[in-house]
């Protein structure tokens, strides 16, 4: 027996090194399949079930989306039961359709309740899906001039105060496509000091292939105004103020709703921002806030889409005018 191992032992130091390392290599992947083959039994021996992990009580989260079918300069009711605006109804309700989608995929792990916030006779809700028809509900404003109906998402909130963790107001034609988009807004409150600065996201537009973001500066320079002195850094992510805050919405969480509320909203139907639309998305936020958006090295990390290309064609345009000047 002794002169057979010494045998073995005798033949296996002559194998080249290539043979033993080829078969390790062998055997190290034949473990690799057979691990991968039991994996789930692997993954239940050590298993932790979802009542562990998952939390109780999902985020409650109250979204406005105002809606208004009419002139957008005069507010004038449009005929939608008029041939001439068959195109224009199309559009609007494919707009608020995915708007709607848009909150239901970045907010299906919340406990969303959507309100469509509007004047009587002016919208185009029955015209949308059965299945969003029931998820949503339809708040009709009397005597209100339909310009100023974006002001009466406000009023919605402070109803409904103690209700609700996030209170998100939002345009018809604006799409968040985002699922960690509370997560982001729960980053950047969590290094705000006593709540006065909240977070906005950047608007874009695709234009034939390209994404490109439209809130620029006031003075028709076609570039991105920020304050260097609001720059804030939180972690790899910087922030900034920005000359044009504007986003077409915001999303508030329960503090800031309500230390908004309790400031006793002077600037509540008043023009205080470019007109009655711009005023009450944005204008009037300034009067309890400091608004930041994502800086330009970062502008991706919190955005949302503008289903339009009017903005991003003037752009364009101006860039064009701009480089033949040249």
């Amino acid at each position: 027996m002794v002169k057979l191992l010494k045998s073995v032992t005798n033949k296996l130091v002559f194998i080249p090194l290539g043979v033993v390392l080829e078969l390790m290599g062998a055997l190290y992947n034949r473990i690799r399949l057979q691990l991968f083959y039991n994996r789930s039994e692997i993954i239940r021996l050590l298993a932790a079930g979802q009542r562990e992990l998952v939390e109780d009580r999902r985020p409650k989260l109250l979204a406005v989306i105002t809606h208004v079918f009419a002139n957008a300069l005069t507010g004038v009711k449009i005929d939608p039961n008029d041939e001439k605006n068959r195109t224009k109804v199309e559009r609007r309700v494919e707009n608020l359709t995915r708007t709607i989608d848009g909150l239901l995929r970045s907010f299906g792990h919340c406990e969303l309740h959507i309100v469509i916030n509007t004047v009587r006779d002016m919208h185009l809700t029955q015209y949308l899906k059965e299945e969003d028809k029931k998820l949503i509900r339809v708040v009709e404003q009397e005597n209100c001039p339909p310009l100023f109906v974006l002001f009466r998402a406000q009023d919605e909130f402070a109803g409904a105060l103690n209700d609700y963790d996030w209170f998100l107001s939002i345009e018809d034609d604006i799409v968040i496509n985002d699922g960690c988009f509370l997560d982001k807004l729960m980053l950047f409150n969590s290094f705000s000091q006593n709540g006065k600065a909240i977070l906005l996201p950047h608007r874009y537009e695709m234009l034939e292939g390209r994404k490109i973001y439209i809130d620029r500066d006031f003075n028709g320079e076609n570039t991105f105004v920020w304050n260097r002195l609001s720059l804030v850094n939180i972690g790899p992510v910087q922030f900034a103020e920005f000359e044009n805050p504007h986003a077409a919405m915001y999303c508030l969480s329960k503090d800031q709703t309500g230390k908004w509320m309790s400031a006793d909203r002077k600037w509540y139907r008043k023009i205080t921002f470019v007109s009655p639309l711009e005023s009450a998305d944005t204008g009037c936020l300034f009067e309890c806030f400091k608004i930041y958006k994502p800086h330009l090295s970062n502008m991706h990390f919190l955005e949302v889409e503008h289903l339009d290309t009017y903005y991003s064609r003037n752009i364009v345009s101006r860039k064009e005018k701009w480089q033949l000047r040249k």
